[in-house]
């Protein structure tokens, strides 16, 4: 195959060769499950660094034509750029050294003559590489734009799309239903995270995690779960404290002792001291995960009057004039 795919690669640089488009698409399929079984057999990630340096040789051939649009070799450069996204996240090298070109294919995505299967692959591959990248925002758009394109009845494709969806919009402090999660199947293990997360119980959504250890390495997506959502629980934890406390007369002050007991309960953590504690909401507060002020010596957190907890997708964005 890899033969193959270099004698396609010299055949595809002709100029009248767009006929090739779909032995081409056929062909670099086959190259990635080639790859894997390979892989399974032996262990070796150098099939997947093989495999990827032929269809970057390909994807560069697709790239470069400038013919007219329903002919062009172009319109086998998404699902190329797809497969190279999806081998560069196997290879020992770091994905951006094969991914730099696919990127490229983004400009295709809104051309009628790439098919639809084409660019929700592309879409996924895409969102999984900025998942791994720990571009959270980047990864939700495109994870959405596939999943929402990505027709009705491909079930399984849809369900796969959401596994990945659902860790992008949970870094991005949206939570789903519990009736999206049981029309997928998902309310077990996902469900439960849900409700840890809800309730501030850090504790609790690591232990899950932890319980469910190999699904989620498999996936990939342990570490940026188990990283980028331990700030967002205890930011949780203290919005519910706060609304605790807002039936007294200074309603947007908390005490630190009451801060502190929440913490602990929410990491199960009893030897929690108050210098962690406050390591914990420096931190909150200089992400602008929440807006407020410590008052070290009086032992308060003084929070914003208007939007101590602002929406977590909009933190860093400029508002427009």
């Amino acid at each position: 195959l890899c033969r193959l795919a270099e004698l396609l690669t010299v055949a595809l640089t002709a100029a009248n060769n767009g006929w090739l488009v779909q032995v081409v698409r056929a062909v670099a399929l086959a190259l990635c499950v080639q790859a894997q079984w390979a892989f399974a057999s032996t262990g070796d990630a150098a099939v997947y660094t093989q495999t990827a340096t032929r269809l970057l040789q390909l994807l560069i051939v697709a790239l470069g034509d400038t013919g007219p649009e329903n002919t062009s070799k172009k319109r086998v450069a998404v699902a190329v750029a797809g497969l190279l996204l999806r081998v560069s996240l196997r290879t020992s090298a770091a994905p951006g050294a094969y991914a730099g070109k696919a990127l490229e294919a983004r400009s295709l995505l809104d051309s009628s003559s790439v098919p639809r299967r084409d660019k929700v692959s592309f879409m996924y591959w895409l969102g999984r590489y900025y998942l791994v990248c720990y571009n959270i925002d980047a990864a939700r758009i495109q994870l959405d734009r596939a999943f929402s394109m990505c027709p009705a009845w491909h079930y399984h494709n849809k369900r796969i799309i959401l596994r990945y969806l659902f860790v992008a919009n949970m870094i991005c402090g949206r939570l789903p239903s519990h009736e999206l999660l049981e029309k997928y199947d998902m309310e077990g293990v996902y469900y439960q995270l849900v409700a840890c997360f809800r309730a501030g119980d850090l504790a609790g959504f690591q232990n899950v995690l932890v319980d469910h250890m190999d699904m989620f390495r498999k996936q990939g997506n342990f570490l940026v779960l188990l990283e980028r959502t331990k700030m967002l629980i205890y930011r949780t934890a203290l919005r519910r404290i706060s609304l605790v406390d807002r039936g007294e007369e200074r309603a947007n002050v908390v005490q630190y002792r009451d801060v502190l007991t929440a913490f602990r309960v929410s990491a199960q953590n009893p030897d929690m001291d108050v210098f962690e504690m406050e390591g914990i909401l420096a931190s909150l507060i200089s992400q602008k995960l929440v807006l407020a002020f410590l008052f070290h010596h009086q032992k308060l957190v003084n929070l914003s009057r208007k939007t101590p907890f602002p929406v977590i997708s909009q933190i860093g964005k400029v508002k427009p004039r």
